[in-house]
């Protein structure tokens, strides 16, 4: 049985058609996933992503544990209130997960990563750290909001209260701040400007209400897949997982190799750096229909597969992500139902270039 969000309740009252993800009762949609989509895009939506998992990690050691465990390296936080995308690899360099990371205080972060592998991760975490004198604990207690679009900081005056509203201000991306019952982060998943929160049950079904009454949106899983594949984002367990490195994942970004910290699965992501494997890119179908995961897709002679697709109001076209040789073109050939129809192959970051849009303020 699904687990229900706290603010269950408040979904069924805006008439939400809920769905089980990754043993989580959310949101797929209160009506009109585009209506959604475009208030993303225009406005602003809120959006209950409380089935992600929290984790705090807290000791002496905690840094060198995390420098151990994460691709990326925590010590470029150089003080609390930043934040770091990051990947969490197995030994293979397969990827874990893709998460989430931030410096609260000296001996004291934040790891917050996908319900899908939630078990996996946690079980992983407590065997590895052993080894460190840090301790993890589950905010379970937490409930976690999404606020995207261009008008959410404006707003979110209607929802914070004056002194929060204030500090927010001064958020800059990839920042964060703690500020009575609330932890704000300027990071978004949709490609627009937008902060995460975390607060207190005992809060949250009071700032749901004001976030909706303040005219934000409730907003859908649908309509933040779509926008996430135009901003270019994974999505963990479909175009990342243990199967695949970063190298063939589009996450090197969220990889540092400019030290000699060793890490879990680093030696096998530098030997397979040296071999031939297939990269992770955008693609663009020329027509206007939806892309779905899995087709094939034909590239100079050679086949790859669409891992996530879905479908662009704003373009009218179908987008994607599809892995790939590492091959140099700019058209592909995707089939569906028999016929190949020619799409576009461009960075994944590119996407939403081709829409008369503004472009992403933030990459998480």
């Amino acid at each position: 049985m699904a687990k229900p969000s706290f603010l269950h309740e408040q979904h069924i009252g805006l008439d939400a058609e809920l769905i089980d993800y990754a043993s989580y009762d959310v949101p797929l949609h209160y009506g009109d996933p585009t209506q959604e989509y475009f208030a993303v895009r225009q406005q602003a939506g809120v959006f209950d992503v409380s089935h992600l998992t929290i984790v705090d990690i807290e000791g002496m050691h905690a840094e060198d544990c995390l420098r151990y465990l994460l691709s990326n390296d925590v010590f470029k936080l150089q003080y609390p209130g930043r934040t770091q995308y990051s990947c969490m690899l197995n030994m293979d360099a397969g990827v874990l997960d893709d998460l989430m990371v931030y410096y609260l205080a000296n001996g004291l972060y934040r790891l917050v990563f996908n319900a899908a592998s939630r078990d996996t991760v946690l079980a992983w975490l407590t065997m590895q750290m052993v080894r460190f004198e840090a301790t993890l604990s589950l905010r379970d207690d937490l409930v976690m909001l999404a606020i995207s679009g261009p008008q959410s900081f404006k707003k979110l005056k209607d929802v914070l209260a004056p002194t929060e509203w204030a500090i927010m201000q001064t958020l800059r991306p990839k920042t964060t701040v703690a500020i009575n019952d609330l932890f704000i982060s300027y990071t978004s998943y949709t490609g627009e400007k937008g902060i995460e929160i975390m607060l207190p049950e005992s809060r949250a079904v009071s700032f749901w209400h004001a976030c909706v009454a303040a005219g934000i949106q409730a907003c859908g899983l649908y309509a933040r897949d779509n926008l996430r594949l135009e901003a270019g984002h994974n999505c963990h367990g479909i175009d990342t997982d243990v199967e695949h490195t970063p190298l063939e994942s589009n996450l090197m970004h969220a990889v540092s190799l400019t030290s000699d910290r060793d890490f879990v699965g680093k030696q096998a992501l530098l030997a397979r750096q040296e071999q031939s494997h297939p990269i992770l890119q955008g693609i663009i179908l020329q027509a206007d229909q939806a892309l779905y995961n899995f087709l094939p897709v034909y590239v100079a002679g050679l086949c790859g597969e669409i891992t996530s697709g879905g479908y662009s109001p704003s373009l009218k076209k179908g987008i994607g992500l599809v892995r790939m040789p590492a091959v140099s073109a700019t058209t592909a050939e995707v089939e569906i139902d028999g016929q190949r129809i020619t799409a576009k192959i461009v960075a994944p970051k590119h996407i939403r270039k081709h829409q008369a849009l503004p472009q992403d303020t933030i990459v998480a």
